[in-house]
């Protein structure tokens, strides 16, 4: 029997671990430093002070054009880790490893299908320059649901038949390069929405069905 206790204690501890690799660099103004400055020697505000408490300033979801970028950032992270607990696999706690990868990659898999089919952003008028980041975009997308799907195929065949290093090396490879492709998926994503302004305000976007 798999110990439980393992598979969640490595499950965090590669949680942990990701947080500050995967955190984007951000710039801030001097004002924001000093503001954050403020908090950390403060401490955080009661529950009474936090602004928008009493009226909520978070918008329905019926009016945002697509919940696409709300979804997208979970398969993106959870296919990341599973590429890192893989990769951990390959030389300690490799039955529990396997289960968290497991878990990571149909977890990266699922999310991926729900943001580019369920929740895929339908564009309209888009200038050919962006449309052409749009296709490549879509194409990177498609092809790392591709690779997750047969990473996990891989991963469930490796882990309850054959368990021979060298296949599991085999499905590290097939992640690693899903892992490419969906940075590239988000690069240029950011770019359309950073640059182009492609969904900021419902630019270019349909809007959805309430």
């Amino acid at each position: 029997m798999v110990q439980i206790d393992k598979i969640i204690a490595l499950f965090t501890l590669i949680l942990l671990i990701s947080f500050p690799v995967l955190a984007q660099e951000h710039s801030y103004s001097d004002s924001a430093t000093e503001e954050t400055s403020v908090v950390v020697e403060e401490g955080l505000p009661e529950a009474g002070e936090i602004p928008a408490t009493e009226n909520s300033i978070f918008a329905p979801w019926s009016q945002f054009p697509n919940l696409h970028p709300m979804v997208v950032h979970f398969p993106i992270v959870l296919l990341l880790l599973a590429v890192l607990s893989q990769f951990i696999g390959l030389f300690a706690y490799r039955k529990e490893m396997s289960w968290v990868t497991i878990f990571l990659l149909a977890g990266g898999f699922i999310g991926g299908l729900l943001a580019g089919l369920v929740f895929h952003p339908h564009t309209s008028e888009l200038p050919e320059n962006v449309q052409q980041i749009f296709e490549t975009h879509e194409y990177y997308a498609y092809l790392t649901l591709w690779l997750a799907g047969t990473a996990l195929v891989l991963k469930l065949i490796s882990h309850f038949t054959m368990r021979k290093t060298w296949f599991e090396v085999i499905v590290f490879l097939v992640l690693g390069a899903s892992a490419l492709t969906v940075s590239l998926a988000g690069h240029l994503g950011s770019q359309m929405v950073f640059i182009e302004e492609v969904g900021p305000g419902g630019n270019y976007i349909e809007q959805q069905d309430e």
